[in-house]
């Protein structure tokens, strides 16, 4: 009966699309928030169940390297899932920032 339970509550999870205990989300978007090498970050979601997932856009540097970018990346992957556990899918679609219009350009 405890084993039916489990797995019936862990299905349910999964078709609810139940978010991350929100103390954990909140410990989430700090993590984001503390980076210094992210403007901001935005489409932040969660999703519990047997396999977690995390996902959100950062906006960084427009001039940020690719090797900066994946660089950024292990290194949020890795909070994330010290904060979540281990086996958590992380996901980080990477956004450049607004360069200011230059001036004498044609409209």
């Amino acid at each position: 009966m405890y084993s039916a339970t489990t797995i019936i509550r862990e299905g349910f999870d999964v078709i609810m699309d139940r978010s991350l205990d929100p103390v954990v989300v909140a410990e989430l978007r700090q993590l984001l928030v503390a980076c210094d090498k992210i403007e901001s970050f935005h489409d932040f979601k969660t999703r519990g169940g047997k396999l977690p997932v995390v996902d959100f856009h950062v906006v960084v540097d427009p001039d940020m390297t690719t090797r900066a970018a994946h660089d950024l990346f292990l290194e949020l992957q890795a909070g994330v899932r010290a904060i979540v556990g281990p086996v958590t899918k992380v996901l980080v679609h990477v956004d450049p920032a607004a360069r200011e219009p230059r001036s004498g350009w044609l409209d």
